[in-house]
This record gives C-alpha cells, structure tokens and sequence, in this order.
C-alpha cells in the first residue's frame, strides 16, 4: 500500500473527485466513502431536548434524626452517625454522616441500573457567613462516594446519573439536637 504524502483540504478535495470517477466501484461504496469525510448533521431540536438531562427530585425515605419508635437496650443509645436514605427515579441513595474531630465525613452509596456518574455537593454555611464550598466526586465501582472536611451547616447534593439530574432534599450537617 502507498502511503500518500501530507496534502492540502482542496489537492485532497480534488483526488476525491477524481477516485469518484472511476469505474467500478459500487455506488453504496462511494457514498460511504464520501459520508466519512462529511461533517456531523445538525440534530434537530426534537433530538436535543431527549439528549438533555431530566432533572429528579429524591424523596426523603430514611431519616435517623426522626422520631423512633420505643427501643430497649443497645438500639435505644444515642448514635452520632446520621443515616439517611432517599428514593429518585429506580434508585436509591443511601447516606451516612460521620462526625470527625471538628469536622464531619459523608459517604454514600447509589444504588440502582447506573454503574457511572458524579455527586456535587455544595455546602451553604450558617447564617451570617458567605463562603459557599463546592466538592465534586466520581462514583467508584460500587456506585459509593465520599466527602471529608465538612464543616456544620446546609449541604445540598446533585448526582449526575446517566442523563438524570437527582437533586437530593437539603441535608444539615452537624451535631443532633434533641
């Protein structure tokens, strides 16, 4: 095979037209051949609109902070983790906020069909301060995620799951007050 030296777009342009000219290559053939080198169809606005991510808001279905039914011995010991679970569109979200030293720790797990996506967390501190903190982390290979350093105050939490857009309940972070 003959490999053919570096060309300009219109001395390519030109062999192109001449190979169309010959004989004997099939005309299914030639339009594949000129469809590589075509640019990508405008998609049409029906198109796009499918190709947008869908924006679902997560119900809250588990709140450990929430009122607990009578309990006897170990279970009825106050427990500092906070677990929450929620419920969007074929998955969940399980949720677990750990306090660490001065700080607070989340980890958590979607579960449900998608093995990919990322979980956006921006955190609003309390009232008065003005510095809002951004953390961005990808799904692992078991759908779990995590965010270390959390100061105390209002988190809200977006998970890009395929072409959804789970948007999670605000959560607060920090101590459980009875």
């Amino acid at each position: 095979m003959e490999h053919l030296p570096a060309m300009t777009d219109d001395e390519l342009a030109a062999l192109s037209r001449q190979a169309l000219a010959l004989p004997g290559a099939p005309a299914d053939w030639l339009c594949r051949a000129v469809a590589i080198g075509a640019p990508t169809p405008v998609r049409p606005w029906k198109d796009l609109a499918g190709a947008l991510s869908q924006h679902v808001a997560a119900a809250l279905s588990f709140d450990s902070w929430g009122a607990h039914a009578l309990a006897s011995g170990m279970r009825s010991m106050p427990d500092r983790t906070r677990h929450l679970l929620f419920s969007a569109k074929g998955h969940d979200i399980d949720l677990r906020i750990i306090p660490v030293a001065e700080r607070f720790a989340m980890a958590g797990q979607v579960l449900g069909p998608d093995d990919v996506g990322m979980v956006e967390l921006v955190h609003h501190p309390r009232a008065g301060a003005s510095d809002h903190e951004a953390h961005v982390a990808a799904l692992d290979e078991l759908g779990e995620f995590r965010f270390v350093g959390l100061r105390q105050g209002t988190v809200s939490i977006t998970l890009r799951l395929g072409k959804d857009e789970v948007i999670l309940p605000s959560i607060e972070v920090g101590e459980h007050r009875v």
